[in-house]
Order: structure tokens, then sequence, then C-alpha cells
């Protein structure tokens, strides 16, 4: 016995000695400062647990959000590793040392043993504050310091009604599975409060209980899981193999091999692969406990911190994505940690400011492309526009051309095809006017008949200049009418009489009953030239044939003759005005080289064609083709207009 109690002496010295260089707690605290309020947080576990550093770090961050002048003393009991024999007498006097030189306003309690700890030293600190945050508090009392010690407090009782109603909203499970130890009385009284929750709220819902097992045996069963099973975590500090865990660990192991998300009822537990739930959260017992501080710290009331005060609902997004949860369900009040921000989240700036310039060069691109595209067509407009004028005054220069070489050719027929025979005319009736007396009769019969010639060839150029004339001229437009073609030829033929019997003619009408739709007097003047120019053009003894041949709308008209033909270079210029194509006749007849022009213009103003295709020695055809009535008319026919 003397042996046992010296070495529990000398175990008692070693712990004072410890305290007093400071153990557990802040260095030694030196004198206060005016108008700071000094706080004393007496933690029952050691310093090191998550529930302490989430309780600490509340607690100063709500001094601070309060503008409150406090200095904070943090000692830690660790009662779960000292002995439990006078250690609130060794740590009270440690304390009554350390803090001899500070006057502490405000002491609080972490959980029960510190409470305990504070009840066994009233003399401990007598003229502080004191609260109480932990279990075994009634709720809802709305205490205000004047219970019996005057101790304020912050209730953190279990609440396992609003966990299980918070799992069951978000993973609307068809059952649950309980796990957990009760090798201790907490633990029992964590399964019976669950039980009672899960009873009074939902008790048709089916529960397997998972506690005490070995932990491999707990880890296959919950890898085994139905579908729409959902996991409740009561905390496990040893499995039924005795084996101790840190209840986070054990939290990951239960987490990791599960079939069915797992909630619980500990903030401190969040990511260790838990979905979350309605946790008591020991940063908002710290934050309640700072409230309290900051009230006293004014000198004003402080009332008690309500249960519901210590709670949150606090998730981890990243299990959400493993269970397929809607994240729907959760309460617009819950927290979700461990969020995992999407690319454009991320890089929301960046991606805004890329897109921003991206649209801008867009933007700039569809500008440049449309001005491009507006500057090409502008230029094709302008090319398009200059070809037109180019067209324009190439073909005008060509109309020029030809009007320079018909006003070239007029001038030449009135020069040269007129002036010769009107000289020979005057010559021939001013020697017969003078030398009449010296002349026979038979003479004078003679010199009349030629100078009758030259005035006739006069005639016929006069005649021919004028209808070229006229048609240049714009009020000539043709005046379409039935015109039968037999009496027609009929009619050119007997003017042509003593000229077809000097050079022994055969002239042969073979229009019959044909007859076409155009202007009379054009179309005589057409077929008295070609007739004409068959005659002059055929040797004595040929023949001269006019053939109509009708074709549906259409009437065409053939000119045949045995004569001379055209060379193949003349045949390409025979109806242009501005070459003089014009030959004598076999006979030595004179031409004009107006007749065939004029019957190109007059054909074409009657909507016809007309062609030419001649064998030099063999003889010449001209092919004339007019409508037989106004639907077969190339051109809609034209009112006469007066000149």
């Amino acid at each position: 016995m003397p042996c046992r109690l010296t070495t529990y002496r000398l175990w008692l010295a070693v712990l004072a000695v410890a305290l007093a260089a400071g153990f557990g707690g802040t260095a030694r605290a030196s004198g206060g400062t005016s108008g700071v309020s000094h706080v004393l947080v007496l933690n029952s576990w050691h310093s090191d647990q998550p529930w302490h550093k989430e309780f600490e770090r509340g607690l100063r961050a709500g001094l601070e959000r309060a503008d409150t002048r406090a200095q904070v003393f943090v000692e830690s009991l660790d009662v779960a590793r000292l002995p439990q024999p006078d250690l609130a007498r060794v740590f009270g006097r440690h304390l009554e040392e350390k803090y001899a030189g500070v006057t502490i306003d405000i002491v609080l309690a972490e959980s029960l043993p510190a409470r305990m700890f504070l009840n066994a030293n009233p003399g401990l600190f007598p003229k502080a504050s004191r609260i109480y945050a932990g279990t075994g508090i009634s709720p809802g009392t709305g205490r205000t310091g004047n219970s019996a010690d005057g101790t304020l407090s912050v209730s953190m009782e279990a609440d396992f009604e609003g966990a299980i109603s918070e799992m069951v909203q978000v993973a609307q499970p068809r059952s649950l599975v309980v796990v957990g130890d009760t090798s201790d009385a907490a633990g029992r009284e964590r399964l019976q409060g669950f039980r009672a929750a899960l009873a009074a709220r939902y008790p048709e819902l089916p529960v397997t209980e998972l506690v005490n097992l070995p932990m491999e045996a707990l880890l296959g069963r919950l890898s085994q899981l139905p579908a729409r099973s959902a996991v409740f975590y009561l905390l496990i500090f040893r499995d039924g193999n005795g084996k101790a865990y840190v209840p986070y660990e054990a939290a990951r192991l239960v987490a990791e091999r599960s079939a069915a998300p797992v909630f619980s009822h500990w903030s401190t537990l969040m990511g260790s692969g838990i979905l979350g739930g309605y946790l008591l959260s020991a940063e908002r017992v710290g934050h309640a406990s700072s409230r309290i501080m900051a009230a006293l710290a004014r000198g004003e009331r402080a009332a008690d911190a309500r249960n519901e005060e210590a709670f949150e609902r606090r998730y981890d997004w990243r299990q959400f994505a493993r269970w397929g949860i809607d994240r729907t369900r959760l309460s617009p009040e819950a927290t979700v940690d461990f969020y995992q921000s999407g690319l454009f989240e991320t890089y929301r700036r960046e991606i805004l400011a890329v897109l921003a310039v991206t649209l801008t060069i867009s933007l700039l691109c569809v500008i440049l492309f449309v001005t491009n595209r507006r500057l090409q067509s502008a230029h094709a407009a302008l090319d398009g526009e200059r070809q037109r004028l180019e067209e324009r005054v190439s073909a005008r220069t060509a109309e020029l051309k030809e009007e320079i070489a018909v006003k070239n050719r007029l001038f030449s027929i009135v020069a040269h095809d007129l002036r010769g025979p009107f000289n020979a005319l005057l010559g021939m009736t001013q020697l017969a006017s003078q030398m009449s007396e010296k002349f026979s009769k038979t003479q004078l019969i003679e010199l009349a008949g030629v100078a009758n010639q030259e005035g006739r060839r006069i005639f016929a150029h006069l005649s021919n200049l004028l209808e070229w004339s006229r048609l240049q001229m714009d009020g000539s437009r043709p005046v379409p009418e039935r015109v039968p073609l037999g009496p027609l030829v009929d009619e050119i033929c007997g003017s042509l009489e003593s000229q077809s019997t000097r050079k022994n003619l055969t002239i042969r009408n073979q229009a019959g009953e044909a007859a076409v739709f155009s202007d009379r007097t054009m179309i005589r003047t057409v077929l008295y030239n070609l007739i004409v120019n068959a005659v002059k053009f055929t040797p004595a003894g040929g023949a001269v044939s006019v053939l109509a041949e009708v074709s549906d709308d259409t009437v065409r008209i053939i000119v045949d003759d045995t004569g001379v033909g055209i060379a193949e270079p003349r045949l390409a210029r025979l109806f242009s005005v501005g070459d003089k194509t014009s030959t004598p006749g076999t006979d030595g007849e004179p031409g004009t080289g107006l007749g065939l022009p004029i019957c190109k213009e007059m054909v074409e103003r009657n909507g016809g064609q007309i062609t030419v295709t001649s064998i030099v020695g063999a003889g010449t055809r001209f092919q004339v083709t007019l409508p037989a009535s106004p639907a077969g008319a190339l051109l809609p026919p034209r009112p006469a207009a007066a000149a």
C-alpha cells in the first residue's frame, strides 16, 4: 500500500510540472489590456481534435464579426488520456498560477467534462461569467443567466428526428441501415435516440442495425446493400473485435465500401466520404458561443443559445455525382462543400474574355466580309456598266462608221453615177439643139433614143436613191396587207418585156396563188429589183424563174436565173450600202449599188429574211421569206406613221 501511494504521488508531481510548463494551453498569460475582455476556453478533449478546431474557428470568427475586443485563451483537459483522480485539483492549481496576472472575464466550458471541472473548482475565476456549451441542457428554457450558478448555455443536443427527416427527403430511401457501436454509454445513448426518432417520424420505414460488428464483416454487409438504401453512421470508436478507431477514419471506410449513400449527424465527418445531412456543427456552436460572449463584453443581458443554432444542412458535392442524387431536393439554406466547378465556372472571366474577343473578331470579320462583298458587287456593277458602255460605244461607233460609209456611198453615187449620165444627157441635148440642121432625121431619132435611155437610167438612179433615203427616215413604216404574188410578178415582167425580148430571155412566173402579208409597195420594190438584177446578169437565151413555196405561216419566194453568178468574196458584201458592189450587166446595163441593200431593208421591216446563193457561170438564187399571215411575222405589225 505505501508503495502504491508513493507511485501515485510521484505521478501527480510529474503532472504538476507538465502543467506548470504550459501543457495543453497557451504560453503563460501576461497582464491584461485595458478595454479588452479576457476569455478562457476549456476544452474537454485534446486540442488537436477536429471538433475543437472547428469550434475555435467559429468562436474567433464570430467575435471578429461582432467587432468584440477579446483576448482568447484556450486550455485542454484531455480527459481521455490524463488520469482522472485529483485532475480537477491539480489542473485548477495550474490555471490559478498561469492566469494569476490576468483578470478572466468569461470562462467557457466546452462539453460535459469541462463543466464538471468548473463545478469541482467553484473558487476558480470567481468574477468570470460562465458559459457551458454541451449536452444535458433542456432545450427551449430561455434562461438568461438567472440559474442557480448563473451559467449561460449553448445547447448541442442530438436532433436525430431532424437528421432522419433530412436523409429521407434527400435520398428518398426504401430502407435504412444504422451503423455504430455500443461499447460505451454514449454509444448506447446515440442508438437509443436514433431508434426513438425513427419510430416517431417514420415507423413504417424498414431499418437494419449493423452494430458492434467486426470492421471487415461490417464492410462486407455494407457492400451488399440493396438499391434505394441509405446508411446512417452513429460513430464507431471500437468495432466488434474491440479494435479502436478514430470516428473519422471509420466513417471513411464505411463510405468507401458502402453500396448506398452514407449520412451522419456530425459536421466533423465531412470529407470522409459521407454525403452529409442535418449536422451538429462545432463551428456553429462556436459562433453561438461568441454571440453570448459579445453581449457580455458589451455589458448586455445575454440569452442561452437555442439547440437549432448548432445545426446546419451540409453536403459533399462529390457524393451527389457518385450516387446520382438530384441536388434540387436540397433545402435552399443547405451548404455544399467540395464544390467542383465546371470549366466555365472555373475560368469564367477568361472564357468570357475569350468569347468577347472572339465575338469582336467575328463581328469585324462579318463587317469586313459584308464590306468586301459590297465592294465586289460595286466593282462588278461598275465592270458591267463599263462593259455595257463599251458595247454601246462600240455599237454606236459601228453605227457611225456605217452611217459614214452610207454617206460616202451616197456622195459617190451622186457625184459619179448621176453626174456622168447627166453630163452625157446634157451633151446630147446640147448637140441636138445646136447642130440639128446637120443631122438627118434618122440620126436625130437615134440620138433621141440614146437620150431617152440615159434619162431612164438617171430616173432609176433617182428612184432607188429616194427609196433608200425614205427607208433611212424614221417616218417610213410598213403597212401590211394580203398581197397576191402572181399578179404582182406579171406586172413587173410586163414592164421588163422590152429588155427581156432584146436579150431573148424567158421569164417564168410560177408564183401561183401564193400571197404574202406585207406592205404592197415595199414588196413590189423588192421583187422588181430582184427580177431586174436577174434579167441584167443573165446572158442572151437564158431564163429567169419566180417561184413561191407556202409553208405553215410563211411564204418563200425564189428568184432563179441562169446568169453569170456572183463570186464568193462579193456575196458577203452584197447587201452592204458602204461597199460599191454594183457591176454592169451582160448587155452593159449599169447599176446603182443600192438595189439589194434596199431589198434587205424592206424585207426585214416586213418581218422577213433574204438570202442568196450563187455559182459562178451557172446562175444565182435569191430567197425571200415573208409572213403569209400576221401570225407568221417575225416582228409585230406596226401602223403607218407620217414622215
